[in-house]
């Protein structure tokens, strides 16, 4: 029996370049790793589907800076 597959509810990309990040906010596409001001939370496929439909729910349907407001 493997090991179910897991699917992330949030990834996470470098807002500059747009390569994806690993764990520990690393750029492999700038070889460095990015203060958090630079990261960019998009939904992944493991996102529960939310049926919230209040304004900040809807916000985060949609690729994000962190640390910036949500409008």
């Amino acid at each position: 029996m493997g090991r179910p597959t897991v699917r992330p509810g949030w990834l996470f990309h470098h807002a500059v370049c747009g390569a994806r990040l690993d764990r520990a906010s690393y750029c492999a596409g700038c070889g460095r790793t990015v203060a958090l001001e630079e990261v960019e939370a998009r939904p992944g496929p493991g996102l529960r589907d939310d049926r919230h439909e209040d304004q900040v729910s809807l916000a985060l349907r949609t690729p994000h800076r962190m640390l910036h407001p949500i409008s």
